[in-house]
């Protein structure tokens, strides 16, 4: 609730009859201070609470013509205005209309007379100019922001969330599954002041057929820079995967242990020596 001291009439609208008491409320001119009107809203001689997601806003139209549109702020039934500079900068007798908005809509109104006082400060002294306020758009304008940046943390959220299940930090392992339909990819990129094109290269790209690339260089064709390659191809029917190396060495290949383990050189060329004796 505003601080009371700053309260400087107080109002009972009822939006049924659309009539409101007092009508007249006056204020000083050139008043810097926030002043505020209190209007108890009424429908039906019952007190009304503005519903959930409804706001509150002033239009008013200054002796000089010039016109103000500000958001007016709530709590249950009671709308607060805040007479502003502008509001209270032009001697005589405005019309404000206080109406209740949904969404676009304006649902329920009612008109009130604001009468400001001139003051014995001349203009020059009170530097003051009419000119137009709208708070409401400005309101609108800051709450469509930010509910465009809750959207985008929500959305960062939940795609953080997700991660967190399958990708650990730098300095930790990946697990888990990584699912891909016909036509997409993956690709991560090194340094590019390092020449490289591609250290991670996964994609589902030509009918049945996936490949899985880590490359550790500039292209995939220049000898010592692919280290490891699956494809998997849809023939007769079923899946057959295979290792291709695009004709790279592979390196540090321990001695087979099992008969399907893939043999290096050393071994090789011990068992040919141990036949040649």
């Amino acid at each position: 609730m505003p601080n009371s001291t700053n309260i400087i009439a107080y109002q009972t609208a009822d939006l049924a009859a659309g009539t409101i008491f007092p009508e007249q409320i006056t204020c000083t001119q050139y008043d810097r201070q926030a002043k505020l009107i209190a209007v108890r809203l009424k429908e039906n001689g019952k007190d009304w609470t503005i519903p959930t997601g409804y706001r509150a806003n002033v239009r008013m139209r200054k002796a000089d013509g010039v016109y103000v549109y500000n958001t007016c702020t709530t709590e249950g039934n009671i709308a607060y205005i805040t007479l502003t500079e502008q509001m209270c900068g032009v001697v005589g007798e405005q019309i404000y209309v206080l109406e209740v908005i949904n969404g676009d809509h304006a649902v329920q109104s009612v008109a009130g007379r604001l009468k400001v006082i001139q003051n014995p400060i001349d203009d020059e002294d009170a530097d003051f100019t009419s000119a137009p306020e709208y708070t409401t758009i400005q309101t609108a304008v800051a709450d469509a922001q930010q509910a465009a940046q809750d959207a985008a943390d929500a959305a960062q959220e939940v795609v953080d969330e997700n991660l967190a299940d399958y990708l650990k930090k730098s300095g930790g392992d990946m697990s888990g599954d990584v699912n891909m339909a016909y036509g997409t990819g993956i690709k991560a990129k090194p340094d590019s002041s390092k020449g490289g094109t591609s250290l991670l290269d996964i994609g589902n790209n030509t009918g049945y057929s996936t490949t899985i690339r880590f490359l550790t260089g500039r292209s995939s064709t220049e000898n010592n820079h692919v280290a490891f390659a699956i494809r998997d191809n849809m023939q007769g029917g079923g899946v057959r995967t295979k290792l291709d190396c695009y004709e790279n060495i592979i390196t540090n290949l321990a001695d087979p242990t099992d008969e399907t383990d893939a043999t290096n050189k050393r071994y090789v060329d011990k068992l040919k020596k141990d036949c040649a004796a």
